[in-house]
């Protein structure tokens, strides 16, 4: 038995970039960064993600540059050919959960359009 479970909690990079997929199913990509202190010098790591059909459409919603966000997922390593035809390889985190622990600057005119019993900072899915 193995399991592939990744949690993420950190801010977003960008706003999410939403396209569709030849099959007809949208996707969400964009970026998170965590950090850490080690003997006071700040590291920070940048996750790539991807949010795959209701939750790439809850992402597109919701989701945007400088929110603080926690993610469940799973990490996947994709293969693709670069456009000078080298074969590259990126390492990702396919989203299954997201809850939204604050909310981005640039956003607060899209939360202020929720009504007010409303829990603005958890996303169901």
């Amino acid at each position: 038995m193995s399991i592939n479970k990744v949690i993420l909690v950190g801010n977003v990079g960008q706003d999410p970039k939403v396209r569709e997929l030849p099959d007809g199913r949208q996707v969400a990509s964009f970026s998170v960064a965590t950090s850490r202190k080690v003997r006071d010098v700040e590291h920070t790591e940048w996750h790539n993600l991807s949010a795959f059909d209701k939750c790439a459409d809850i992402v597109s919603q919701y989701v945007r540059k400088g929110a603080m966000v926690y993610i469940e997922g799973r990490a996947q390593t994709r293969k693709y050919t670069a456009a000078d035809g080298t074969p590259k390889e990126t390492r990702e985190v396919i989203v299954g959960h997201i809850q939204i622990l604050s909310k981005a600057r640039a956003a607060e005119q899209q939360y202020e359009g929720l009504p007010k019993d409303e829990d603005e900072d958890d996303v169901p899915f």
